[in-house]
């Protein structure tokens, strides 16, 4: 059992990851791996059910952030990274994470207007990227 959402799911994305991806939480080297998820996580927001009551109710959103570098191009990068992004989605929807002393439900996907993108700030190797965010709800 993980200690915290974020680890859960990082422990998840783990269990997914093709043998050449690396699963970064919140922060990613310097020297990346040509291909890799990075989670940003944090601890979520707590809250109370009744008023004055114990914040035992957390609703926590985070990313999911693909990125996939290819010497052959940008068009096989944005293939590699839009093939990437379709596992780690299917991985995390729906999928009930199991901490210590929380209950979570399924998570959810918060929709955006989204597509893989060449990171202009890598001029070294056609790098894409493309964001996903989440949300999930977890009871003490």
């Amino acid at each position: 059992m993980a200690a915290t959402v974020a680890d859960a799911i990082v422990a998840r994305l783990q269990s997914v990851a093709p043998a050449d991806v690396t699963v970064y939480d919140n922060e990613v080297p310097e020297k990346p791996s040509a291909r890799y998820w990075v989670l940003y996580c944090g601890l979520g927001i707590w809250s109370s059910s009744t008023y004055g009551g114990e914040h035992s109710d957390n609703s926590v959103t985070f990313q999911l952030t693909t990125v996939a570098s290819d010497q052959q191009g940008q068009q096989v990068a944005a293939q590699m990274c839009r093939w990437l992004e379709a596992k780690g989605v299917a991985a995390l929807l729906g999928w009930k994470p199991t901490v210590t002393g929380l209950t979570c439900s399924t998570i959810g996907q918060v929709p955006l207007d989204n597509w893989p993108v060449r990171d202009e700030s890598v001029m070294s190797i056609p790098t894409v990227y493309a964001v996903d965010r989440f949300t999930l709800r977890a009871y003490s």
